[in-house]
């Protein structure tokens, strides 16, 4: 009997003046700032933000990981409220936000991590508004 994979969805809070320290909820204005850190033989089938309220004052927000820190949302996703990335039939592809390991167009590509890693949310400069929740579905296989 093999082993079932179960896929989990975590939803991570950002807030830039976050008092709290609630399970699920990060805080930091400036810098790398882990969202969701998992083990080795780990599957990320996507992330994704919804912006409550646009983050202001740092100069670039992006979403990554070790590896590529824009790899799943570029710069510009927090200038806006709403969910992102965005499909391409909500938005052109200037508005889509689209990091790296999303294909072109469409949806996220799931992303195989060997060794554990972390999806972190980098700010460049300091955060003085904002308010951001992220969706973050991933599975560990046996």
């Amino acid at each position: 009997m093999s082993a079932r994979q179960v896929l989990i969805t975590r939803r991570i809070k950002w807030k830039f003046d976050a008092k709290d320290f609630l399970e699920d909820t990060v805080n930091g204005v400036t810098g790398v700032i882990p969202l969701l850190t998992f083990e080795a033989n780990s599957l990320v089938m996507s992330v994704k933000a919804y912006v409550k309220s646009a983050v202001t004052g740092s100069t670039a927000e992006t979403v990554g990981d070790g590896t590529d820190v824009d790899g799943y949302l570029v710069d510009g996703f927090a200038a806006a409220t709403g969910f992102f990335p965005k499909t391409y039939a909500a938005a052109s592809a200037a508005t889509e936000f689209f990091g790296a390991y999303a294909a072109q167009g469409d949806s996220m590509e799931a992303k195989f991590y060997n060794a554990g890693d972390s999806v972190d949310l980098v700010l460049t400069g300091t955060a003085t508004a904002g308010e951001l929740d992220f969706y973050i579905d991933y599975m560990v296989l046996e």
